[in-house]
């Protein structure tokens, strides 16, 4: 239990750290397309491309930090519930259904990565970039998430008691 919470914290510190490094290419590239386009007449085709393929990312990236913080939104009616053993049952089950889907997720992702590297499928954008690049970002981003998701269920598994 413990060397999975420290894989799934290390792993997340270090993908947000990378998101945050996107977010700041996000913010240079937008910033770059924003004045070269007002001030001096000519605007950066990539721009638009990879914007949207570092958006992806960063959002994909920064969800296991997220869901390890508790800054995912919550229900908070069900903690509100007055029977314990009804909130403890809720709150498990919600955890696995976050662990099904982020598998899921991951699952699907990887697979449309994969896919795009074997069979070189390239955006339809000037820049012609290989998909499977920007696709292994989230993949890598929702592998993350499931081990985050399955160390949150555990976690809440142990703290009700049955997991002892």
């Amino acid at each position: 239990m413990a060397c999975l919470r420290r894989l799934a914290a290390a792993l997340a510190k270090a993908l947000a750290v990378t998101a945050a490094l996107g977010l700041l290419i996000l913010v240079l590239l937008l910033v770059v397309d924003l004045f070269g386009r007002n001030l001096f007449g000519f605007t950066t085709t990539f721009a638009n491309e990879w914007s949207s393929f570092v958006n992806g990312a960063v959002i994909m990236l920064a969800a296991p930090l997220a869901l390890l913080k508790g800054d995912h939104i919550r229900v908070e009616l069900v903690l509100m519930l007055r029977s314990r053993r009804l909130r403890r049952i809720l709150t498990l089950l919600a955890d696995a259904i976050c662990v099904l889907v982020a598998a899921y997720l991951c699952y699907a992702v990887a697979a449309m990565a994969w896919e795009s590297l074997v069979n070189d499928r390239r955006s339809t954008w000037v820049m012609r970039t290989p998909l499977w690049i920007p696709q292994a970002a989230l993949a890598a981003g929702a592998a993350a998430l499931v081990l985050a998701a399955l160390h949150h269920l555990l976690s809440s598994f142990v703290s009700t008691g049955r997991g002892r």
